[in-house]
Order: structure tokens, then sequence, then C-alpha cells
């Protein structure tokens, strides 16, 4: 859903369409638009991340060698355009020009240009098992994330240089609680 809860997105899990919602900003009420379809058909796309100023989405895939698919508002629908790389999911840091996901042994880094609204390949993290969901911090900072690596059943906390724009990856954490983790929710504690 968009930050201002105005607009959101349904993907049913291994389904190849998506479907745009809109609420009414007088009464409230939600409506849902047709169906718009993801390529390539018959894929599995499951999870969807919309960016901070609610006008681009990144829809994940769960299949090797499938790209993710972008999303773009252009003031009254929603376009489809290319995203390169093979995402489960991807988060996206608060100034709206990259998100974050992973997909099999990789953590990948998303570059959004707003103005031609293009993704393009940034950074890639490797050498872990089976990622799904990348979490971006809630704090309107976004300087830190984890990584949910199901496969090794750990957690790998991230940090991104404001000087640099790229992130790092830490020590993994592990525990005897995490068995497979898939999504975790990342917030400062002031």
């Amino acid at each position: 859903m968009t930050v201002d809860g105005s607009r959101g997105i349904v993907v049913p899990k291994y389904d190849d369409v998506a479907f745009p919602l809109f609420r009414d900003p007088g009464t409230g009420i939600w409506s849902a638009g047709g169906g718009i379809a993801l390529t390539p058909a018959g894929d599995r796309f499951f999870a969807a991340g919309f960016s901070p100023d609610g006008n681009a989405i990144i829809i994940g895939s769960n299949t090797s060698s499938v790209s993710a698919n972008g999303l773009t508002w252009n003031g009254s629908t929603w376009d489809v355009v290319s995203i390169p790389v093979t995402l489960v999911s991807a988060c996206w840091r608060p100034d709206g020009l990259s998100a974050i996901g992973g997909y099999g042994s990789s953590i990948y880094v998303i570059d959004f240009d707003p103005l031609t609204k293009t993704f393009t390949p940034g950074q890639v993290l490797s050498g872990y098992n089976t990622l799904t969901a990348v979490t971006v911090a809630n704090d309107g900072i976004g300087d830190t994330a984890l990584a949910s690596d199901w496969g090794n059943a750990t957690v790998i906390p991230l940090t991104y240089s404001r000087s640099t724009k790229l992130w790092s990856a830490g020590t993994p954490i592990s525990s005897a609680f995490f068995d497979h983790p898939w999504n975790s929710l990342v917030f400062p504690v002031w």
C-alpha cells in the first residue's frame, strides 16, 4: 500500500496477474481495478514493494532466471516495465532511488530513476543460501536492513553508507528461534 493509503496492489501467490486497489478519499471505500498481466505468463509472482512516493512497485518472482516485474504510475494507471533481476521481494530505501531484495544466494540492489521510470541492476552481495525478504528500517533514514536467509536459518544485518551509496553485510545472526525466516521488521529503538 502507498504511504498515504490511496493505492494498493494485490499479487496472489502463484499467479501472473496483479490487481490494483484504489481508495476513494471522500468515502474511504476501496475498489479493485482490472488485472495487470505480469510477464512471463504462467510464472509465480507473490511479493510487492511500493516506492516511498507510491509511484513505482517492484513485484518479485520465485522462479530462477525470471526477472521481477516493475509497475510505474503514469497518473491514471500502472505501466509494466522491465526489472533485469530476479527477486523474491524488494524493500525501498526512503529516498526512493533504490530498493533491495534477495533471491537464491544473493542480495540485490535495484536502482530506480524516477524521471525516466527505469530500473537498473546495482550492487550484489553473494555467498548466502536461500534469501527471501530484505527489510529496510522504517525509521525514515533507511541505513539499516535485515536479510532473511531461509536456507541457513539466519538473518544478515546490512548497513548502508550514504557516502559510498553501498550496502555492507555484517556477521549473520543465528538463533534456535530462526526456523527458516522469511520476513522481518526493522525499527529503531531510541
